[in-house]
């Protein structure tokens, strides 16, 4: 069995930048540079590295070839778009099944004993990093095992194959890399599975795991893992019940999983079976069939999956030995975009393709297999699909990459063949000017996508540089106010100085914090002492830090304008001594009465109706200080007594007080006159004022 890298291991090395239109006016076509002459033998694993570094952007394709492109190149060999070279010396035998790179170095991985010469360490597989060969962590020791799929997750390389042990580490056919040493998966949890051919990546929206595919009937002791499991970091889980045959290729597209293999059927959660010839798509849940996908017959596979957008919208690719897809005569190489199949190109391949990568540097798509031809022209074991697109631009550069607003940088790059266009908000998006030279004025920090244009196709993707703009102003300086110092009510004039061409914007609760104003002279009436704080706009940036002045607001001064006035109250009347205050302060008065110094729970208006004898007064507060009404005192009548009045004794002050209660015989003793009733019959008459002759006279 054989298998090549996943899809997702090409797709993961994005550094440069897709393009958010698509190309215009290119129609897709067989590239005749890369595949003539070719390699000379089976083409195995394709990888294209996609940043600019030690290895790449450059197309990389390892298998049983001693030479590409005319060049001898044992096993793995380098196209940088215009050329093949050998990584080295290669390797003398064995062969490459798979690639994988990250942060400049190429890891390789097959069934060879040693490469480039490095004997020691280097069993099945080994790194390149431009230059030379070593080990990874001491490779294998068994003679009969190899590595058949390569792929990064997260800072993690994991390698699957034939192997039981890698560095020294026991194994069961998946170990991991971190950088340091080999290892299995954390517990160890597949058990004895017969080999690993596909590795990929997925999120079925319980976060993103690790779909190991192969030849296995169970994993981890759990039979419905079947040819694939999914690896959470911690635990093993199956796909349903997995598939009736091997799984040798897996890549997420649209929101799905897609394997691809030697299989017919897979099986959902209940045992339901799907037929799904040599393709599947696992939507987190429940598998479906790839719209009849390929021949159901034995000795028919998907090989290769991956993801690619030739121009008119991006779609799946699927790569085998197949001569039928969707029930048309589609040989080798199919594309689906997600309702049917469809041929690439007006002509089929004539031999199996292994391996689909494709680079976002160039724009093609780059598959290898055994073919001599991909159509019109012909390629040998490596072709690759796209526009005839110009080079995505090189040397992107400016004069100057931090400017201060109002100043200008002279963007430069270049493509052989092109012009330049230059774009913001995206590649592709705002055109803003052509040319290898163009000079810039922006208002903010901004990105320059610069992408090639050779009078009829764009490039694929675009170079980008970032001019950072320094738009701060300087800080405002003298900031004041006219007056510093007011009443409640009142008003005062804000003013700051700021550098032509800024304004003033005015904050409370901090620089930048509560905007109040955008004037450098500003009227404001705070009703508390308030700071507030000058910034410079210039349109586009705020100065780094404010001017402050601080305002003192005084109080109103607190007066009582009326003060309250006692009377006199009797235990056998309803108490009617009514004591009121009136006052004038800043903000909301409050009022509080109180009796002989103590505070009356529940007297908090203005007025308030005396129930006892006592001396009462009233604190009013405003919102800046309290002030105490005069004392009224409250009498209480003892008219047993003839003190009417409620000083004390009987004298003509009580008469006073009766004689506007004696309004005829008999008159009845009540309201205020009930505290008039000396001789207590309910009457207030000529009984009481003879009583009160004789206690004023006695």
């Amino acid at each position: 069995m054989h298998v090549k890298a996943a899809c997702l291991g090409a797709i993961g090395l994005l550094m440069l930048w897709l393009p958010t239109i698509v190309r215009a006016q290119c129609e897709p076509a067989w590239d005749s540079a890369v595949g003539s002459p070719g390699a000379s033998s089976t083409v195995w694993t394709t990888l294209a590295v996609n940043e600019p570094s030690a290895i790449g952007p450059a197309v990389y394709i390892g298998g049983q070839f001693t030479s590409a492109g005319g060049t001898s190149a044992l096993r793995v060999a380098r196209w940088d778009g215009s050329a093949w070279s050998a990584l080295g010396s290669g390797t003398t035998s064995g062969t490459v099944y798979a690639f994988a790179a990250k942060d400049g170095v190429l890891y390789v991985g097959g069934g060879f004993a040693s490469i480039g010469g490095v004997t020691t360490g280097t069993r099945g597989i080994a790194q390149w990093d431009g230059a030379n060969w070593s080990t990874v962590g001491g490779g294998m020791s068994q003679s009969n095992s190899g590595v058949r799929a390569l792929l990064f997750w997260g800072d993690d390389l994991y390698a699957g194959g034939y192997m039981n042990e890698m560095g020294g580490a026991t194994l069961h056919k998946l170990g991991r890399w971190n950088g340091v040493s080999w290892s299995a998966l954390p517990g160890d949890p597949i058990g004895t599975i017969d080999s690993v051919a596909a590795l990929g990546l997925y999120d079925d929206g319980d976060g993103e795991g690790l779909y190991v595919g192969g030849d296995f009937a169970s994993a981890g002791g759990n039979s419905n893992a079947a040819n694939i499991f999914r690896w959470d970091g911690t635990n093993l889980s199956p796909l349903g019940r997995g598939t009736n045959g091997v799984v040798e290729s897996i890549c997420a597209w649209n929101g799905s999983l897609y394997v691809g293999g030697h299989f017919t059927r897979v099986y959902q959660d209940d045992g339901t079976e799907v037929i799904a010839n040599k393709i599947a798509r696992w939507d987190g849940t429940e598998w479906h069939d790839v719209g009849g996908g390929m021949n159901s017959l034995s000795g028919y596979h998907v090989w290769a999956l991956n993801r690619f957008d030739d121009g008119n919208g991006e779609a799946l690719y699927a790569g085998g030995s197949f001569n039928s897809a969707g029930g048309a005569s589609i040989k080798y190489l199919a594309r689906w975009d997600g309702v049917a199949w469809s041929n690439v190109g007006q002509s089929n391949l004539n031999g199996y393709v292994y391996s689909i990568t494709t680079s976002t540097y160039d724009g093609g798509l780059y598959a290898g297999g055994t073919f001599s031809t991909s159509g019109t022209p012909s390629a040998a074991r490596i072709a690759r699909w796209a526009g005839p697109l110009p080079a995505s631009p090189l040397d992107i550069a400016s004069d100057e990459e931090s400017i201060a607003l109002g100043e200008s940088a002279t963007l430069t790059a270049s493509s052989p063949g092109a012009d330049i266009d230059w774009y913001t908000g995206g590649c592709g998006d705002e055109l803003v000017g052509t040319g290898g030279l163009l000079k810039v004025t922006p208002s903010a920090t901004t990105t320059y996508f610069a992408r090639a244009f050779d009078g009829t196709c764009s490039s694929y993707a675009c170079g980008e540089i970032t001019i950072t703009v320094d738009c701060t102003p300087a800080d405002p300086t003298d900031a004041a106010a006219n007056p510093d110092e007011i009443l409640v009510g009142e008003s005062t004039t804000l003013s700051a100085s700021a550098a032509p061409g800024t304004e003033i914007h005015w904050f409370t609760d901090g620089c930048g914090a509560t905007l109040v104003g955008t004037s450098g002279v500003l009227s404001v009436s705070p009703t508390a002492d308030t700071t507030y704080y000058a910034q410079a706009w210039n349109g586009v940036c705020y100065s780094d830090g404010c001017a402050s002045v601080d305002v003192v607001v005084n109080c109103i001064p607190l007066e009582i304008t009326t003060q309250p006035t006692g009377g006199t109250i009797c235990p056998a009347a309803v108490p009617n001594v009514q004591l009121c205050v009136t006052a004038e302060g800043t903000g909301v008065l409050h009022y509080q009465w109180r009796r002989n110094s103590f505070s009356l729970i529940g007297a908090v208006d203005n007025c308030y109706t005396a129930t006892a004898a006592g001396v009462y007064s009233c604190v009013v507060t405003d919102d800046c200080t309290p002030v105490i009404s005069a004392d009224a005192v409250v009498a209480e009548a003892d008219p047993a007594a003839g003190d009417f009045d409620g000083d004390g004794d009987a004298d003509l002050a009580d008469l006073d007080l009766l004689i506007p209660c004696l309004t005829g015989p008999a008159a009845s003793a009540d309201g205020a006159c009930a505290c008039l009733d000396a001789v207590p019959d309910g009457h207030v008459d000529l009984l009481d004022f003879a009583a009160l002759q004789a206690r004023i006279g006695g």
